[in-house]
C-alpha cells in the first residue's frame, strides 16, 4: 500500500476490512483487532499522500471506533504521522464511501445498540472527524450501516450539510422523524442522485423516555465523561425506566411524493432492500427499485424488527406487538403492517417515471 502513489494517474482508492470486529477489550474482536486495523489504516493513508489526482476514497467495514489520533489524542510518532497523512489525503476527496461495521452480538442482538461505541461513532464522531472537515467539497457520499445497526434514529445519524452534494447513498438507514427527511431535502439545490438501500420507516417506537426529545422524536445525547476521550450517549436521568411510545403515520408514498416535488434537480432515484448480503455496499450504484415488506419496521427499546421477523406459529407476520409496564399495570399494544403496498408502488412508479422526463 505504501507504493500506491507510484501510479501517477491514481484517482480511486478502496480499503476493505473483514466484517467481524470488536473493541480491544472484547471477548472475541476477531483476527483484525483494533490495533491491526489502525496499522492498516495508517499504511493506507501514508501510501496515498503523494497521490495528487486522488478524489474517490472508499473504506468498507470501517470499525465504529475512530482512532484517537483524529481526536487530538495522538501520543506516539506513528499516531501524529497518521493524523497528518489523513488530513492531507482527505482534503482531496470529493467522493467518499464508508461502510461501517460494529461488534456483532449474535447471542443477544439487542446488546449491539447498547454499546457506547455505536452511539459515539454515529451520533458524533462520524460528523466531527470524518465528514465535517470535508463537508464543503463532497459531491458523492455513500454511508452504510449493517444488519445489526439501522442507523439514523438509534443510533442517531447526525450528519452535516453538504453544499456541493450531487449523489447521496444511504444503506441500512431508519427514518423516524421529520428532521431526517428535511435534512435530505436541504440538498435540493445540488442533489441529482438519491439511493436508499434497505431503508426503513419506523411505524412504531418504544424507547426510554429519558433518551428522546418527544416533540421532534429524536435522540437526546449528553457528554459521557466516563470514557477517554469523552463520548456521547443517550441521555439518562435516574434509574426509573418509563417508556415513550408513538406510532408514525408517515408512509413511503408520502416521502416519494415529497422527494419528487422538492428535489427539482434529481435525475436518478433507487429504493430497495438489496439481498446482496455483504456485497450490498459495492453494488449500491446499480440498485434497482422495488417495494419490499422490509421497508417498514418497529423499534423496541434497543432492537429493530421488521414485520417478517416473527415466527409464523406465534405471530401473524402482518403485525408487531409490544408491551410496557406502568406501575402495576401492563399495557399491551399491537401495530399492524401498514398495508399500503399499492399506494407505495404507485407513488414510486410515478416518481421514477417523472425522473425519466428530467433526463
Amino acid at each position: 500500500m505504501l507504493k500506491a502513489a507510484r501510479f501517477p494517474n491514481l484517482t480511486h482508492a478502496e480499503l476493505i476490512f473483514i466484517t467481524q470486529c470488536g473493541p480491544a477489550f472484547a471477548h472475541n474482536p476477531g483476527p483484525e483487532d483494533e490495533e491491526f486495523r489502525f496499522t492498516v489504516l495508517s499504511t493506507f493513508y501514508a501510501g496515498l499522500v503523494d497521490a495528487e489526482k486522488l478524489f474517490h476514497l472508499s473504506i468498507k467495514n470501517l470499525q465504529n471506533i475512530t482512532p484517537k489520533a483524529l481526536m487530538g489524542k495522538a501520543s506516539t510518532v506513528e499516531e501524529v504521522a497518521f493524523k497528518q497523512n489523513f488530513e492531507t489525503v482527505m482534503k482531496r476527496i470529493k467522493q467518499l464511501g464508508l461502510g461501517i461495521t460494529v461488534e456483532d452480538w449474535d447471542a443477544a442482538p439487542d446488546n449491539t445498540l447498547r454499546q457506547p461505541e455505536v452511539h459515539d461513532f454515529f451520533a458524533f464522531e462520524l460528523q466531527e472527524y470524518w465528514l465535517g472537515p470535508i463537508a464543503a467539497q463532497l459531491e458523492y457520499l455513500k454511508i452504510y450501516g449493517n444488519e445489526e445497526v439501522y442507523w439514523g434514529f438509534y443510533p442517531a445519524g447526525n450528519l452535516p450539510h453538504f453544499p456541493a452534494l450531487r449523489t447521496l447513498i444511504l444503506g441500512d438507514y431508519s427514518f423516524t422523524s421529520e428532521k431526517q427527511v428535511e435534512w435530505i431535502l436541504s440538498h435540493a439545490g445540488t442533489l441529482e442522485e438519491l439511493i436508499l438501500d434497505d431503508a426503513m420507516i419506523g411505524v412504531a417506537v418504544t424507547i426510554a423516555e429519558t433518551h428522546v426529545d418527544i416533540p421532534s422524536r429524536t435522540i437526546v445525547y449528553e457528554k459521557d465523561y466516563s470514557s477517554d476521550p469523552p463520548g456521547y450517549q443517550p441521555k439518562w436521568r435516574g434509574r426509573t425506566l418509563v417508556s415513550q411510545v408513538w406510532k408514525d403515520p408517515t408512509r413511503w408514498h408520502n416521502l416519494f411524493s415529497r422527494f419528487a416535488e422538492r428535489l427539482p434537480n434529481l435525475k436518478h432515484f433507487a429504493f430497495n432492500h438489496s439481498h446482496w448480503d455483504e456485497q450490498a455496499y459495492e453494488h449500491a450504484d446499480a440498485l434497482c427499485s422495488a417495494v419490499r415488506l422490509e421497508r417498514y419496521g418497529a423499534f423496541s427499546e434497543c432492537e429493530w424488527n421488521s414485520f417478517r421477523d416473527y415466527d409464523a406459529e406465534e405471530f401473524d407476520w402482518t403485525d408487531w406487538r409490544d408491551w410496557r409496564q406502568e406501575g402495576d399495570e401492563v399495557i399491551k399494544f399491537q401495530v399492524e403492517e401498514p398495508g399500503c403496498d399499492e399506494e407505495d408502488w404507485q407513488a414510486l412508479n410515478k416518481f421514477l417515471t417523472d425522473l425519466k422526463r428530467r433526463r
